[in-house]
């Protein structure tokens, strides 16, 4: 549940991510969408560098409450320190309850109002994600 007053964030979503590679590697994240519903996400790959994440605004793979298991393949690389982030990504695949899905590779530099990120590295592979 919600609750700003003990600072849990007030629409009730988030995310905490975790990952490393070198050659070979992968990532977990899990979080909580707006509906309060678990999500995560473990992705297996290739590539080099790593770090982690607390995303107060993380969503699941779909962004809503549908329920069950995607599978895809991504690719990203960035350099994050800090609110200061820059990165590109993509990824895309198939949801068992809402079918195809994929995000175009979008390049990003901004800051973010999230203070607790560090990472740099590329990487690419398979993710599974559960809803």
């Amino acid at each position: 549940m919600s609750d700003p007053v003990n600072f849990i964030d007030p629409n009730g979503l988030w995310s905490l991510s975790v990952s490393a590679y070198a050659i070979f590697g992968g990532g977990i994240t899990i979080g909580q969408n707006k509906d309060g519903s678990w999500f995560g996400t473990a992705r297996v790959g290739i590539g080099k560098g790593g770090g982690f994440s607390w995303d107060k605004h993380g969503e699941g793979p779909s962004g809503n409450s549908c329920k069950g298991i995607s599978t895809g393949a991504f690719a990203e690389a960035g350099v994050s320190l800090g609110p200061f982030e820059v990165a590109v990504g993509t990824n895309s695949g198939f949801s068992q309850s809402s079918g195809p899905y994929s995000s175009p590779p979008k390049p990003t530099g901004n800051m973010t109002d999230n203070p607790i990120k560090v990472g740099v590295g590329y990487s690419g592979g398979l993710e599974i994600s559960f809803q």
